[in-house]
Order: structure tokens, then C-alpha cells, then sequence
């Protein structure tokens, strides 16, 4: 694909998130797998999943009903390694006719745990994974552009103070239970153009500042929304308080959240940003067009 191709439409389709509308055709889990659609200039198109939710049964259940085939996905990209991003990977690695190519961070297959509420373990579990090579397993820590107007942000620097890692979540390295700083999240951004940057985030776990900081390195000609989960169920107060006047200076549209977003932070971004915050659901699908999005249409390709 000629590098000066322009990106003109991303449809961006919710295959799978924590909740459906009345009478969705798809199914729910706790989890989020994202479509994206793409299509350029020349008319030449492509699909990046973006996660596989938490299992095989809803993400095939949910493809199938959208009229998507396993092979015509040319990308997957694993914002992290939690089974409920990871859960539906071995089912699709394990299906025939599949070349997608699989982009994740290295460090995405390492031990991790959770201790809270019990000790368990939340890691990639993908045998599959493992014994792909090179030819179908893109690993990087540094940023790359996939395709034309398509980045993967690689590893995501932890600039601003407030959002630190987790102490509940624990890595074993060498022999040693330590503190895990999360380093596999990854977001993808959507250069549209003219201020119309489109970041996806599977959990932010990095931070959504942070996030918008590394995505704004990518495409320079500006943000406007940010969609995906946030990670502020639990957030202390004044963690919202930084988030919402960061997110505020560093997008031009607003912010479509889900999963781990939490009620008290999906009240945050009410606040912050009225009606420029909208939530997701199941079988959502938001499209962006080349320049800044209107935010109007990106709503109305499937109203509920």
C-alpha cells in the first residue's frame, strides 16, 4: 500500500463489550473486541480487530452475525494481555483461512496476577500465539505505522503523576512476585485529518492522558475523540478531577467510553464534556470521515 495513500472512513463497529441495547442481535461479556473498517483514497479497504473480548463463543457468535469471516481480517491488535481483551484469541488463531497479522507489545505473554479479591492469574492464555512466527506476530515496543494513516503506539510513556500503576496487579519476574506496571497496554490511532485523530484504547491502563499523549506524537494535525474503555471505576476523586481537565485540553471532540470506564467515571465525562460524551453499547458502530468528524453522523450509523 503506497505510503501517501490517505485514510478517508473508519467505521468502527462494538463486537463485543460489558453491555447490549434491547433487542441487539449480538452478545455481551465482560470484555471489549472492536472492529474497524477502513477505506482510503484509492477505494482499497481493510479490517483491524482491535482485541477478541473474553471468549471464543461470543466473539464467533458476534463476527458470524456481523458478516464477518475470519478471513477477512488482515490485522489483530492486543491492547493488552487480560483474558477478558485475550479470551476469544485461540478460537480465532484456530480457525482456517485465517492471515491476519497479530501485533501485540513483547512483552504481552508475561506472568501476571491479580491479588484482589483472591490471587488469580489474568494473562494471555494462547498457546496458538506462541508458535506463530515473525511472518504473523509483530512484537514492538516502539511505535509503527501499520498501514497509511494506521498506528500502533508501541509501549506507552508514564508521564503524568496521577495515573500510576496498580499495586494489585503483580508480575513474577525471576523468581520474584513484583509490582506489574502494565507495560503491554497499547492504544491504535486513525489519522483522519485536519484535527480528526481517532484514538482507540482497549483499558488505558497506561493512563488516557498518557494515552492522548503518545497518540498526539503519531498524528500531529490534532484529536478529536477518544473511544474505548478508561479504567476510572476506581478512581480516587482527584484523579477524575486531573483526568476530565487533561482530556478537556487534549481533544477536540469528545470521548466515547465503555467497559472499564465505571459509572463514576462515565459521570466525570458527563460533566467534562456534556454532550460531547457519549457511552457505548454491544453492536454500536461509529464512523469517522476524513477531517474533522461530525459527530452528528459518527451517531447516526446505528442509533438505539
Amino acid at each position: 500500500m503506497e505510503a501517501s495513500l490517505e485514510l478517508v472512513c473508519a467505521d468502527i463497529t462494538i463486537l463485543t463489550s460489558n453491555r447490549t441495547p434491547q433487542g441487539g442481535d449480538l452478545r455481551s461479556e465482560h470484555g471489549l473486541s472492536i472492529l474497524v473498517e477502513l477505506e482510503w483514497c484509492d477505494e482499497s479497504t481493510g479490517t483491524l480487530l482491535f482485541d477478541t473480548g473474553a471468549s471464543g463463543q461470543v466473539l464467533e457468535h458476534n463476527l458470524r452475525a456481523r458478516g464477518i469471516l475470519v478471513q477477512d481480517i488482515d490485522w489483530v491488535v492486543l491492547s493488552h494481555c487480560h483474558g477478558d481483551h485475550t479470551g476469544g484469541l485461540e478460537w480465532l488463531l484456530s480457525q482456517p483461512g485465517g492471515q491476519f497479522l497479530v501485533i501485540t507489545h513483547p512483552e504481552i505473554t508475561r506472568p501476571v496476577y491479580k491479588t484482589e479479591p483472591d490471587f488469580h492469574f489474568v494473562g494471555v492464555e494462547s498457546p496458538s500465539l506462541r508458535g506463530l512466527g515473525p511472518g504473523r506476530w509483530i512484537q514492538t515496543r516502539s511505535p509503527i505505522q501499520l498501514v497509511p494513516g494506521v498506528w500502533v503506539s508501541g509501549e506507552i510513556p508514564r508521564v503524568m503523576e496521577f495515573e500510576r500503576p496498580r499495586p494489585q496487579m503483580v508480575c513474577l519476574r525471576d523468581g520474584v512476585m513484583q509490582t506489574d506496571g502494565e507495560p503491554d497496554d497499547l492504544a491504535v490511532a486513525l489519522d483522519m485529518g485536519n484535527g480528526g485523530g481517532v484514538v482507540l484504547a482497549g483499558c488505558s491502563h497506561a493512563g488516557p492522558i498518557n494515552t492522548l499523549a503518545a497518540a498526539s506524537e503519531l498524528v500531529p494535525g490534532g484529536l478529536a475523540a477518544l473511544l474505548g474503555g478508561l479504567h476510572l471505576y476506581d478512581a480516587e476523586a482527584a484523579v477524575l478531577e486531573d483526568t476530565g481537565r487533561s482530556l478537556k485540553n487534549l481533544l477536540g471532540e469528545g470521548v466515547i467510553s465503555g467497559h472499564c470506564t465505571g459509572v463514576r467515571g462515565e459521570g466525570m465525562l458527563d460533566a467534562t464534556f456534556g454532550e460531547r460524551h457519549l457511552t457505548f453499547y454491544t453492536g454500536d458502530v461509529w464512523r469517522f470521515r476524513r477531517g474533522a468528524p461530525d459527530w452528528v453522523e459518527a451517531l447516526a450509523v446505528s442509533p438505539r
